[in-house]
């Protein structure tokens, strides 16, 4: 099966590298790495262009994370999608893992694995303590950069919603479980998450109300 590798970013030209080589490390062969890069005003192009034609480089006006992945899956040709968020990493063996268990059984539609939050090297010690209590064992998470899918699944349950501000995610997967799309958890451990002062869960903080507007859609699409 052919992969599709989507990273957007926003200002994360910090971190990007890092990710796209963790993407490069999996040992195997990706049909494409397309990063959409969401408006940034840091050196994000300066970043990508230094993997020259290995990564695809798309440039949009800033609209927020959900318009970003919808750009990067109609740019994608692959036949399985996989997000990372630019200030993720794949650890070794993750997307192998996940991909031995769509080529197992053609019913699953996407599978994810666990989840492991660390805090970024760079914060100062005061920081960091600051995430302390973000740190946990890895647990199954159904997140972007940790699930692996089909891409006739983004067909059936559509793409990400593009008035959200944050949980688009979360608003996709409930969307995805009411049209009864069959996943597949694995339990190894398949993304490390990046804990750092610039995680969306912080910045966004006033677009919480947007958690509460995905639960109310999901409630709605039940009962009706």
């Amino acid at each position: 099966m052919k992969t599709s590798v989507l990273i957007p970013c926003y200002n994360a030209a910090r971190y990007l590298g890092e990710a796209i080589e963790s993407a490069f490390a999996q040992g195997l062969p990706l049909h494409e790495v397309i990063v959409v890069d969401d408006g940034s005003t840091d050196e994000t192009e300066r970043v990508v262009a230094a993997f020259g034609e290995r990564v695809q480089y798309h440039l949009q006006t800033h609209a927020g994370i959900g318009p970003a992945r919808n750009r990067a899956l109609e740019l994608s040709s692959g036949d399985v999608i996989a997000f990372l968020d630019a200030d993720d990493v794949w650890p070794p063996g993750s997307l192998a893992a996940r991909l031995t268990v769509l080529e197992a059984d053609e019913s699953v539609e996407y599978v994810y694995g666990e989840v492991e939050q660390f805090v970024s090297p760079e914060l100062s010690e005061g920081g960091a303590r600051r995430h302390e209590a973000a740190v946990l064992t890895a647990s199954p998470a159904r997140l972007l950069g940790a699930m692996l899918a089909r891409r006739r699944v983004f067909a059936k349950v559509g793409g990400f919603s593009e008035r959200l501000r944050i949980g688009e995610t979360v608003d996709w997967v409930a969307r995805a479980d009411d049209l009864g799309v069959r996943n597949e958890c694995l339990p190894r451990l398949v993304l490390r998450r990046r804990l750092h002062t610039a995680n969306t869960g912080l910045t966004q903080q006033g677009s919480r109300s947007d958690y509460l507007a995905v639960a109310r859609a999901a409630l709605a699409r039940r009962r009706s």
